[in-house]
């Protein structure tokens, strides 16, 4: 297992250990994450066995397949956005506008939300000072977020475990770490989030560190003296009404059972935001933890250049024969033309569809991007499994999504008889006749969920075949996903 994914359970173990029930990061009942990385460790270990740069050794297929899996379900939802679904189940963070510690089905009581603002830019609030959120001090010394990976090497922060150094994130991707606190072993750790800016992939080593998390026990039993804002907010002293005084009403706020948490907000770009989050412990009245995450990319931060760079695997595909009769062999035909998935975006380009905008993808990511052709378009989901940055052109096709609307009017085809035109009894019939037994139907969502390989779960989003239902019990959309 990958040890972004180790680094993850260990966090949430640890705060169970230490007696919180929700995660100050994401708001999110800590019991409920340990169940759910219990049950994607499996899945993802199945996805990398499948993934597709075969040559670039087990480590790293292992490490490309488990961010690809990281994402899954956001690439899903995506396209059920661009073809009028939202789909909650899959992804539960996902509006921009919903404040990141919303928290869908909370399962406790205790656990509501007290201050939510109808319109994030009217609340009644101070104006604070980014400075607030790009630093931190701990025993008398002051660093930087976000800050490079090496800088805090530099001032004898050590990892806990070497080898995260040395692992690879994709672009955009982050992680959590633990450090040593300067001068000392044993225990005194930090939980650092690290969050890779460049297009290409890089090792832990030359990312940023940009978020920070600090926990009563930091203070009352590792004896670290931990402050943010200048000073004016300390883990373990300052109170509730210093905290008010001194940030103004926050963004979002929750009171919880045994303690409030105020989220404050600094806002840039989409998704590129700074926030703290601090909670106070009802019984004593003072700050027992302090998460702050500053993702806003750097003011010297240089972007590399995407060069011309052809991935090996592009030049593996061989294009079907026949579309075939196995509905879960990745083939789909559209306008006379037979793709298997996954197929290079070239193949397509080549065929007459063309990307609506000339963009590049980042290392080890998957985007949604639609292609035009004449008067008909097509959603696909594109793929760049290497360590390079590279152009849309040279990427890999690992997903198509069709409308089943007769205003689109999009000839495409299935395998094993499933047409676009079935009603909701029919794909079951079809389904049955091509001897698919493995599959989802959700009646609430008129959701079809079926895994091409039909030993895995229905929640392996790389190699899924998605369908939807409408009101009137017509298909509405169809979705296929093949890595590898």
């Amino acid at each position: 297992m990958n040890d972004n994914w180790q680094n993850e359970q260990l966090r949430i173990q640890d705060m169970i250990n230490k007696g919180y029930k929700y995660d100050p990061v994401t708001g999110q009942p800590l019991e409920q994450m340990a169940k759910m990385y219990s049950v994607q460790q499996n899945t993802v270990v199945s996805t990398a066995q499948g993934t597709l740069d075969n040559s670039q050794g087990k480590k790293k297929t292992n490490k490309a397949a488990l961010y690809i899996a990281t994402f899954g379900g956001v690439t899903m939802l995506l396209i059920a956005l661009t073809i009028g679904h939202i789909v909650s189940n899959l992804v539960k963070h996902a509006d921009k506008d919903k404040p990141k510690f919303y928290v869908e089905n909370s399962i406790d009581e205790d656990y509501f939300e007290k201050y939510n603002p109808s319109d994030d830019s009217e609340y009644d609030k101070k104006d604070i000072d980014l400075s607030y959120f790009s630093s931190f001090s701990i025993n008398g010394n002051t660093y930087e977020l976000p800050g490079k990976v090496q800088d805090y090497i530099n001032s004898d922060w050590v990892f806990n475990n070497d080898n995260d150094m040395d692992t690879v994130l994709g672009y955009g991707e982050s992680t959590t770490v633990y450090l040593h606190v300067p001068g000392t072993v044993s225990d005194n750790t930090i939980s650092f989030g690290v969050t890779n800016y460049s297009m290409d992939a890089l090792p832990i080593r030359d990312c940023y560190i940009t978020s920070v998390e600090f926990y009563e026990v930091d203070g009352s039993r590792k004896g670290n003296e931990i402050s943010i804002c200048d000073g004016k907010i300390v883990l373990c002293q300052t109170s509730e009404k210093e905290v008010l005084e001194t940030l103004g009403e926050p963004y979002h706020a929750f009171d919880m059972s045994q303690s409030v948490a105020y989220t404050y907000r600094y806002e840039s770009d989409y998704d590129m935001y700074s926030e703290m989050t601090i909670h106070i412990d009802k019984q004593n009245d003072r700050v027992q933890i302090i998460s702050v995450r500053n993702r806003i990319t750097p003011e010297d931060f240089e972007q590399v250049e995407v060069t011309d760079y052809v991935p090996e695997y592009l030049s593996g595909y061989e294009a079907p024969g026949t579309l075939g009769d196995d509905m879960l062999s990745g083939n789909i035909q559209i306008q006379d033309v037979v793709y298997n998935l996954p197929a290079p975006i070239s193949v397509f380009i080549e065929n007459g569809w063309e990307p609506y905008n000339s963009e590049d993808v980042g290392a080890l990511i998957e985007k949604v991007v639609t292609l035009k052709k004449g008067g008909d378009s097509l959603t696909v989901t594109v793929q760049n499994n290497s360590e390079k940055a590279v152009h849309l052109e040279n990427t890999m096709v690992t997903g198509v999504s069709l409308s089943c609307s007769s205003r689109y009017n999009l000839d495409a085809k299935m395998p094993g008889g499933l047409t676009l035109t079935m009603s909701d009894k029919e794909i079951a019939s079809c389904l049955e006749k091509n001897g698919i037994t493995n599959y989802e139907h959700r009646k609430d969502t008129r959701m079809y969920k079926i895994p091409l390989n039909q030993s895995s779960s229905a929640d392996d989003y790389g190699n899924i075949l998605i369908i939807y239902v409408n009101s009137d019990g017509q298909m509405d959309t169809l979705s296929i996903h093949k890595r590898g």
